[in-house]
């Protein structure tokens, strides 16, 4: 009995369930604070729920399983429809489900899923960089505000995060030892990834690089055996996703005109503020926000993560660097907004290249295992700082390079609130302070996100009306060009919802 394999298991297994626990306390305990974002409910009504009923029914002739969502594959609704039902809480006129406004059993599919990537992010630093980087790794992931933010929300990105990431490990292990049973899983979770978001092709050629890069790195007799094993992959991957949605094959010139409309002509581009300009976003917009949304440490820990890859000749070393930049090719495209949201499975090789930075500093100046953990523990520190000033909004993060939250909002130089944020804390002071028959004057974008406020009359801000009180969202001002001056005039601030100094809400009470 090998005592030594024992013992790692059990550390990898215990430092695996640390990083679980963190990754998920992290995001269960205000889960609903934030309140519903722009696309959540109608992502729900609109077209996962169409796929449940379908299926329940075994209807599989309709249109709608191939000209219903072709801007992604549909296992985000098939996932989404199904966890969703508990959170149905009654039915309209068409027989269409009414979600109870928190989409609390949605949101914990994102919880779960994006916890066990923090793990899968712990178990790939360990397996390919040392036990000490994976968890350091694990724990950064764990805790970046725009991924945080993004797995508390019932969209796409979490399983974005999940199945991008699953498939990368799992081609990792199958390059390590390319066996069948390594092949079969690759490619079942290629096809997993590829039936999540259409932009996930790009694991393709991803994967081929990574082939080549692996026998630049170490001769290997057998590469075109592999060469051929990893095209095998991408034939189960086809079949996986033939299996899960087979429609569109047989829609091919319909799906393809519709790809060309979404993605490469510029007809759906959408203005958006950028350094204090309404503009149509321009090449480098991705690589700005990796910038500016990134927490600073984070960033200088991740040059040092690359001066070490440079001086390596670890080929899997070098294929974080490709997974971390590939996904910049959507800056290609002509539509790019909402942030890092498109190329968010970047966090994932950024935080393993920051702890491996991180353990390079880290073995520079101590040695002993204890003053290496009280230095994690400063990390941590340190990002739950972060954290701890910008809850629950972390997508409305900003850091040091642009003089943090605060200073977007007060230079008006991005976008604030853009999916809602901060609407219902508003609404809840509404709902204990409002009296019974109020009238409240909405000025929000968007606005079809408001939680219910009982007994008081809703009703589009006008500036020739009076109203008791009104609600006004940063967004609508910033983005929408709401002038809030009248109501600076006749109302007065008695609530402002705030996000590290930044107003993303305010509620005015007539003077």
């Amino acid at each position: 009995m090998n005592f030594k394999k024992i013992i790692t298991k059990r550390k990898i297994f215990l430092l695996s369930l640390l990083i679980l626990i963190l990754a998920f306390s992290l995001r269960i305990w205000n889960l609903n604070q934030a309140g519903q974002a722009w696309d959540e409910n109608s992502l729900l009504t609109d077209y996962a729920w169409q796929y449940v009923r379908d299926a329940k029914n075994l209807d599989f002739g309709s249109d709608f399983w191939w000209k219903g969502t072709p801007d992604h594959p549909p296992l985000v609704r098939y996932l989404r429809g199904i966890a969703s039902l508990p959170d149905i809480n009654s039915w309209d006129s068409r027989g269409f489900p009414i979600y109870n406004y928190d989409l609390t059993y949605n949101r914990m599919l994102s919880v779960f899923l994006t916890s066990l990537t923090a793990v899968m992010v712990f178990l790939i630093g360990a397996r390919y960089i040392s036990l000490y980087a994976g968890f350091a790794a694990g724990m950064i992931f764990s805790m970046m505000p725009i991924p945080l933010g993004h797995s508390q929300i019932a969209m796409i990105e979490p399983l974005t995060l999940f199945f991008f990431t699953a498939s990368m490990f799992t081609f990792f292990l199958f390059l390590e030892k390319p066996n069948k049973k390594r092949m079969i899983l690759s490619g079942i979770a290629l096809g997993f990834a590829l039936l999540t978001r259409e932009t996930h092709l790009m694991l393709l050629p991803m994967m081929l690089i990574i082939l080549f890069l692996k026998n630049r790195s170490i001769k290997d007799k057998n590469i075109k055996s592999v060469f051929y094993k990893t095209l095998g992959t991408f034939g189960i991957a086809f079949l996986t996703f033939f299996c899960l949605w087979p429609m569109p094959f047989f829609h091919l010139q319909w799906e393809f005109n519709y790809f060309m409309n979404l993605r490469v002509s510029s007809a759906g581009r959408i203005p958006e503020v950028f350094f204090g300009q309404l503009m149509l976003t321009k090449f480098p917009y991705y690589f700005v926000y990796t910038i500016i949304t990134t927490p600073l440490i984070i960033l200088l820990l991740s040059l040092f993560g690359l001066k070490k890859i440079d001086k390596s000749k670890n080929w899997i070393w070098y294929s974080l660097i490709l997974w971390l930049c590939f996904p910049f090719v959507m800056s290609f495209y002509p539509k790019k907004e909402h942030g890092i949201r498109y190329i968010i499975q970047i966090c994932i090789p950024l935080a393993l290249i920051a702890a491996m930075g991180f353990e390079m500093l880290v073995s520079k100046f101590v040695k002993k295992i204890n003053y290496k953990i009280l230095l994690l523990i400063l990390l941590f520190l340190y990002q739950f700082i972060i954290l701890l000033r910008i809850t629950p909004y972390y997508i409305d993060y900003f850091n040091a390079v642009v003089g943090g939250t605060k200073n977007v909002y007060e230079k008006r130089l991005f976008h604030l609130g853009w999916w809602g944020q901060g609407i219902k804390e508003a609404f809840v002071y509404l709902d204990k302070n409002a009296p019974m028959g109020a009238t409240v004057g909405i000025a929000t974008s968007p606005n079809h996100i408001l939680p219910p406020l009982p007994e008081r009359n809703l009703v589009l801000y006008k500036d020739n009306e009076t109203y008791d009180f009104v609600v006004v969202n940063f967004y609508n001002i910033l983005r929408e060009g709401f002038d809030d001056s009248k109501i600076r005039k006749n109302y007065k601030v008695v609530y402002s919802v705030i996000a590290d100094g930044a107003h993303l809400v305010e509620v005015y009470k007539r003077k």
